[in-house]
């Protein structure tokens, strides 16, 4: 019987609930899945015939016994998904920028280097934005966000003064679409499978769960998931999963975020996304 571990978290303390149909999937043919915390120190990789990077949702308050993780499975030779090289990649938003340069649309970014000094209302000044989000390269669920907007007071610079001292930030160009929603495409094996809109509540920006956002299952144009799958195209690596988050500007797809490491892949929005996903994984180990 071919076993695979779902990586998790502690808190978390089993495997995700939005996993389960994929996990029954793979039982149907077989399989087992065992959900294994990515820090537990006595979890021993090498007993599973692949590892499936699912729920690690505290990996950026740890970035550096994170990437240590990976450098261990890369010494290991173990089968991973998504590949470890590109998880690695994943992890820092920067990456942002190295898609930027490859064609891709992002929302108008500054970014702050660990140690540098910056001033968020010059640079709103500077590029003519009203409002922008101020943010750590390696950070999820809002960890260390906020909105800043033109004309307000140089407190912030104090806050984000401190944050310089130990990560690199980014102050990116508040887009407003965001609070009519933003697309989440989601491809597996490279196929396109299915997609949801995350919603902020009313008088937040945040879309996440934790926050009071809401999602809804919603179908895609053909041309929005052609301009998704361009986001994919730039990435030349054969990825089991992707969620390509991004907001709709007169009718441009804008990339606000590629996640290819732990995305909520919201399987329950397709009821044939778990056995795709099942498929898509067999077929390569």
């Amino acid at each position: 019987m071919p076993t695979i571990a779902f990586v998790t978290y502690r808190k978390l303390n089993g495997i995700a609930p939005d996993d389960a149909l994929a996990v029954e999937a793979l039982q149907r043919r077989s399989v087992r899945v065992d959900g294994v915390v990515w820090d537990d120190p006595s979890a021993d990789w090498t007993q599973y015939d692949a590892i499936v990077i699912r729920s690690c949702w505290d990996y950026f308050y740890y970035p550096e016994k994170f990437a240590e993780w990976i450098d261990r499975l890369e010494r290991l030779k173990l089968r991973v998904f998504n590949p470890l090289p590109i998880v690695r990649w994943n992890h820092d938003k920067k990456y942002l920028r190295d898609l930027e340069q490859r064609g891709v649309e992002i929302a108008p970014t500054f970014w702050c280097e660990r140690g540098s000094s910056c001033s968020i209302q010059r640079v709103l000044s500077e590029r003519g934005w009203e409002k922008a989000v101020v943010k750590p390269t390696i950070s999820g669920t809002s960890m260390h966000t906020w909105v800043v907007s033109q004309g307000e007071d140089d407190s912030h610079d104090v806050e984000l003064a401190s944050l310089l001292s130990t990560r690199d930030m980014m102050i990116q160009k508040f887009m407003p679409e965001i609070l009519r929603g933003e697309w989440s495409i989601v491809f597996l094996g490279g196929e396109f499978s299915h997609a949801a809109v995350k919603r902020p509540k009313d008088g937040d920006f945040r879309v996440q769960d934790e926050h009071g956002g809401s999602w809804s299952q919603e179908h895609p144009s053909d041309e929005l998931i052609q301009q998704a799958r361009k986001v994919l195209a730039c990435v030349d690596v054969e990825l089991l999963y992707a969620r390509v988050d991004g907001v709709v500007r007169e009718g441009r797809f804008i990339l606000m975020e590629l996640e290819i490491i732990e995305p909520m892949l919201y399987f329950g929005a397709n009821e044939t996304a778990g056995e795709m996903f099942a498929r898509k994984l067999m077929e390569r180990i």
